[in-house]
C-alpha cells in the first residue's frame, strides 16, 4: 500500500461516521459485510455502511480496497466512485433491487477468500465504468467464485481493456 494509507480491519465490524473526513492516497477496509447504500441509514445493513457522505469522501481517495468476508451489498441507487483504483474482494455481491454504479480508472473484482458465492436473478442493476476492468485477477484464490445475487442487469464498460486472469467463476444468475 502507499505511504500515508489508511487500513481498517475488524472481525465484527467497522463503524465510520458519515461525517468522517478520511484523507490519504489509499484506503483498505476488511470486515464481515459491507453495504453500499443510497441513504445513510439502512436496517440490517451489516458491519459497514457506505452511505452518500462516505461515498463522496471515497471519491477523493486514489485507491480503495474493500473486502467483505460475508459479502458486499448494494441498497438503492448507490454510487461508488474512486479516482484511480477500486477493488471489491468478496465471494458475494448482492442487490436489493436498485441501480448501482461503480467507476474508477481501474476496477477489480477478486475473491481472495476462497468461498463460493451464489447467483440468482433479481431486479437490481450494476453499471461499471472503468478504463481497465479486471475479473478474478491473479490475487484471487484459484477456482474462486464471485456471485452476483439479485441482479437482473450487469453492464461492464472498459474504455481500454478487460482482463481475466487466473482460474475462477463469475456467477451471474439472471444478469
Amino acid at each position: 500500500r502507499l505511504s500515508g494509507s489508511i487500513t481498517l480491519n475488524a472481525t465484527d465490524g467497522v463503524l465510520v461516521a458519515a461525517s468522517s473526513q478520511l484523507q490519504g492516497p489509499a484506503l483498505a477496509v476488511s470486515t464481515g459485510s459491507i453495504t453500499i447504500a443510497s441513504r445513510a441509514a439502512v436496517s440490517g445493513a451489516g458491519d459497514l455502511v457506505l452511505g452518500p457522505g462516505l461515498q463522496r469522501t471515497l471519491a477523493t481517495i486514489g485507491e480503495v480496497y474493500l473486502q467483505g468476508r460475508e459479502g458486499i451489498r448494494f441498497v438503492g441507487d448507490a454510487q461508488l466512485n474512486t479516482r484511480d483504483l477500486l477493488e471489491l474482494n468478496t465471494s458475494q455481491l448482492s442487490s436489493s433491487g436498485g441501480n448501482a454504479q461503480l467507476s474508477a480508472n481501474r476496477v477489480i473484482f477478486s475473491n481472495q477468500l476462497g468461498d463460493s458465492g451464489i447467483a440468482h436473478s433479481g431486479d437490481g442493476s450494476l453499471s461499471i465504468a472503468a478504463q481497465d476492468l479486471e475479473l478474478l485477477g491473479d490475487r484471487s484464490t484459484p477456482n474462486a467464485t464471485v456471485g452476483f445475487d439479485g441482479f437482473g442487469r450487469l453492464e461492464l464498460s472498459a474504455s481500454r481493456a478487460v482482463y481475466a486472469a487466473g482460474q475462477g467463476v463469475l456467477a451471474l444468475g439472471g444478469a
